[in-house]
């Protein structure tokens, strides 16, 4: 789930994290030096809407797996650098 970055503060764990920054400078990517799992990440990414946070849902807490497949889900094809459209192919996502 895409966010602007105001709207989201991690509570606890942040030292039991490590980051990944993006070949292109703008990601910023956590995760947890434990397990792996990434549970949010940061950047600037002018064609979704400069900054944003993106949280990945399945690892908040006390979340009902209903709601989990219930939430809708969009894709964007930013391997081809073109944000505003679903990639041709998203079996694999």
């Amino acid at each position: 789930m895409l966010i602007k970055p105001g709207a989201f503060r991690a509570l606890t764990g942040r030292d039991e994290l490590t980051e990944y920054l993006s070949s292109t400078g703008s990601a910023h990517h956590a995760f947890c030096k434990h397990c792996g799992v990434q549970p949010y990440g940061w950047g600037h990414i002018p064609q979704i809407g400069g900054d944003y946070a993106s949280v990945n849902l399945a690892c908040l807490d006390d979340l009902d797996p209903a709601e989990l497949v219930a939430a809708p889900v969009s894709f964007k094809d930013g391997k081809a650098n073109s944000w505003w459209n679903t990639p041709a192919e998203t079996r694999h996502l």
